[in-house]
């Protein structure tokens, strides 16, 4: 079983909770972040981890330069601090942190999103259980009976037969509906006036060809618009590319000691048994 962590959101989950520093500088990110591995590793009973992260630069803008602008909006001097502070931590996290931990799948690809990479990341392992760590409803498209979503915060499964329930659709048909409906949390124009449950009822053909919904539709797909939504919101983007998947790592515990005193994390220190059990660590104290 792999758990393939969205690590953009679960760095920003962490990002609002309770800050932590050592020596002067910020770590409630790094540690929050560290502290979900070890209660994955126990929900689901592995220490195989792939980490996706977004790139800052998005091919997606070349195609639509409004995309995510709502995201992008003005900022205070104290958010734009407090951006800055949080990216620092998740570069530290993917450059440092991680691989020194001993973790070899961790992946950026330049202009590309951790939703790509997830995505291309089910797509080539069909027959392995994954748990997809992220709330991102974009990502219910890699949903299958293999693949399933981990909310964090709820401490929630969502698995396919979930989804189902849900939408009455496979997820596999979740980018048609998005292409149809748009996403507006990132500024993806769709269809005027049409949202996810009337999108839906197109699709299964419960909508009639008289309706101002299905004629409104039928516009937008002729204009063009649905197909330009779908080449955004389908999963993976255009050029996204393969990600080989090591499935030899090796944890050590004096590596995993300086990064805790490096961060200053006594109480994982004081939890080293429990850590060196999920994650097999090699080596002494």
């Amino acid at each position: 079983m792999i758990i393939l962590i969205d690590s953009n959101y679960l760095c920003y989950y962490h990002s609002f909770r309770s800050p932590l520093s050592y020596e002067g500088q910020q770590v409630g990110i790094i540690f929050g972040f560290m502290q979900s591995l070890l209660a994955l590793s126990k929900v689901f009973d592995t220490n195989r981890f792939v980490f996706a992260w977004d790139s800052r630069r998005s091919l997606r803008r070349v195609w639509l330069p409004t995309y995510k602008e709502s995201r992008r909006g003005e900022k205070s001097a104290e958010e734009m601090l407090k951006e800055i502070e949080s990216f620092r931590q998740f570069a530290a996290l993917r450059t440092e942190v991680l691989p020194q931990f001993g973790f070899q799948n961790v992946f950026l690809k330049p202009g590309y999103e951790a939703d790509d990479i997830i995505a291309s990341v089910c797509r080539d392992n069909p027959e392995e259980e994954i748990a997809i760590v992220s709330s991102d409803n974009d990502l219910y498209q890699c949903i299958s009976s293999f693949h399933f979503m981990y909310d964090v915060k709820k401490k929630a499964v969502y698995h396919r037969l979930n989804f189902m329930r849900e939408w009455g659709i496979e997820p596999e048909d979740w980018a048609k509906v998005k292409s149809i409906a748009g996403c507006p949390g990132d500024n993806v124009p769709g269809v005027d006036g049409i949202g996810n449950k009337t999108a839906i009822k197109y699709l299964k053909g419960e909508l009639s060809e008289k309706s101002k919904a299905f004629q409104k539709i039928e516009q937008g797909k002729r204009e063009g618009k649905v197909s330009e939504a779908q080449s955004l919101v389908e999963l993976p983007f255009a050029g996204t590319g393969n990600f080989f998947i090591e499935k030899t790592e090796v944890f050590d515990v004096k590596d995993f000691l300086d990064i805790c005193d490096k961060y200053g994390f006594k109480s994982f220190i004081a939890q080293l048994p429990t850590w060196q059990d999920y994650f097999g660590m090699k080596g002494r104290r």
